[in-house]
């Protein structure tokens, strides 16, 4: 025969070894065994070919080679050290995108580097705090590369160009995340748009079309009742998740909340209003929505168009020196 059947495992209690097994159910001592779960008739009949006997019982412990479907069908703390599996123990932790981008972010903390050093950024959308870094990610992608736009059309020398509000608003953006963060640190209204894109300034940036200066993304304009719907409901989705996670789970936990929150309203004094940072838009009192979005070239050819050249010059140069992936970023924001 050239399988064992499952039903002829009666006569296998009390077996310990391969070898063992083979005498009792009178196989050839040099004849390999394998076990295969899952369908893979091919590989069986492949095996089979080859000389190799078929042990039909899913359980047995009993083989030179076991090949499933599942990895949950091997039980790696029994295997032999002459067995062989196509699982490897624990292998999600590195052959899924999700498992082998959690475990490279790690790397900082193990070693002297950073995962943005030698693999490209990302995120895990299933969870509500990686999503919110995404979109946070898109948004300064975005910034960075009106400023590498603007760059390349001084240097190609084309008709036209992003205007000075939309220069001055990406500049702002990017000037504040290259702060040191000691230097924020203890400024509560410079830390709170540290590192990321207010709303005001999202709302003239995600106007901008990186590839036609002066055009408008449609967005607020054509976007359908359905669509705005959609993005609503993904808000509040994404807010409740957040609101899920960071939620007291015990008894003791909510009442440790709630002393926190009640000697946080003992703190605060009632008459003074915390003191709201002005983002790049609402320094310059230019209304986002309808802001000029382009210019021509000859705009910035006297001495303040002159230092919004040389500004962003300089930033570009540091975030070239600054951010490990530079080259990937580009100017087309393709996430």
């Amino acid at each position: 025969a050239t399988w064992v059947n499952k039903m002829s495992s009666t006569r296998n209690i009390g077996v310990r070894s391969l070898h063992e097994w083979k005498r009792r159910n009178q196989v050839e001592s040099p004849r390999k065994v394998f076990v295969v779960l899952g369908g893979y008739p091919d590989f069986a009949r492949a095996m089979e070919r080859r000389g190799w006997l078929r042990n039909r019982d899913p359980e047995s412990p009993f083989f030179d080679l076991k090949w499933t479907l599942q990895a949950r069908d091997i039980d790696h703390s029994r295997l032999k050290d002459d067995q062989v599996t196509n699982h490897f123990q624990k292998n999600r932790e590195i052959t899924t995108k999700v498992g082998l981008g959690n475990n490279l972010k790690t790397c900082k903390w193990i070693t002297d580097h950073d995962m943005d050093e030698f693999f490209p950024r990302c995120f895990d959308l299933s969870d509500p705090l990686e999503r919110h870094d995404f979109v946070e990610d898109f948004k300064m992608t975005k910034a960075q590369a009106v400023l590498r736009l603007f760059l390349k059309h001084l240097e190609g020398k084309t008709p036209m160009t992003f205007s000075a509000t939309v220069m001055q608003v990406a500049l702002a953006v990017w000037e504040r995340a290259l702060r040191e963060p000691d230097d924020v640190i203890d400024h509560p209204t410079l830390a709170e748009t540290a590192g990321n894109i207010t709303k005001n300034e999202w709302k003239l940036l995600r106007r901008v079309d990186l590839d036609r200066p002066g055009v408008e993304l449609p967005w607020d304009g054509t976007a359908t009742k359905k669509e705005k719907t959609r993005l609503e409901q993904l808000e509040d989705h994404f807010a409740r998740n957040l609101e899920r996670i960071h939620a007291p789970k015990t008894e003791e936990e909510k009442l440790a909340a709630e002393m926190r929150e009640k000697e946080e309203a003992k703190k605060k004094k009632p008459a003074e209003k915390k003191k709201k940072a002005l983002t790049a838009v609402e320094e310059l009192g230019e209304d986002p929505a309808t802001t000029v979005l382009g210019t021509t070239l000859d705009a910035y050819e006297n001495p303040k168009g002159q230092r919004m050249v040389s500004e962003v010059q300089r930033v570009v140069g540091e975030l070239k020196t600054t951010l490990p992936q530079f080259p990937l970023d580009g100017t087309k924001n393709a996430w």
